[in-house]
């Protein structure tokens, strides 16, 4: 598994810099939260990505948990497989990973931090359910310790 997470983040867009701002169109912040209230009470997740001309995020593919918990997600490996072809085959980017925390923050727990070098160099977004109202935030985790924030900014329109 970490030697395919490895392979695509090579290909991925890797945020160059960290803290920076990420522009997420606002139809995904609908279908992020959609899923994650479908999927309680355990965790969901997908890929998100570009479609190679912005750094706008505009493509998100849901994957289905290999191993539904509430506690812990696990992609199914076919379906993330997928993913990322749905993702990259116009030209697109892997950008982000997201998951729901059902009952927890939107902060990466240590589980969390310890997936994350998996996919190094890939932003991770986390949906928290809570509170009344969802709460996404979105970070970089840098050797499976570090966490640093990302702004999120939600489009109508991908950005230039």
């Amino acid at each position: 598994m970490k030697g395919r997470w490895t392979l695509h983040c090579r290909y991925a867009r890797c945020i160059d810099t960290l803290g920076t701002p990420l522009f997420i169109l606002s139809d995904i912040r609908t279908a992020i939260i959609r899923h994650a209230v479908a999927t309680q009470p355990n965790e969901g997740c997908g890929l998100l990505g570009d479609d190679g001309d912005s750094d706008t995020i505009t493509r998100h593919v849901i994957v289905p948990s290999a191993d539904p918990s509430p506690v812990r997600f696990t992609m199914e490996p076919y379906a993330q497989l997928n993913a990322h072809h749905q993702i990259e085959q116009h030209g697109g980017r892997w950008r982000a990973i997201w998951h729901s925390h059902p009952t927890s923050a939107a902060y990466p727990s240590p589980t969390d931090r310890a997936q994350s070098l998996n996919w190094a160099g890939i932003v991770a977004i986390i949906v928290s359910l809570a509170q009344p109202e969802p709460v996404i935030r979105a970070f970089s985790i840098i050797g499976g310790r570090e966490v640093v924030e990302h702004p999120l900014r939600w489009v109508q329109h991908p950005l230039p």
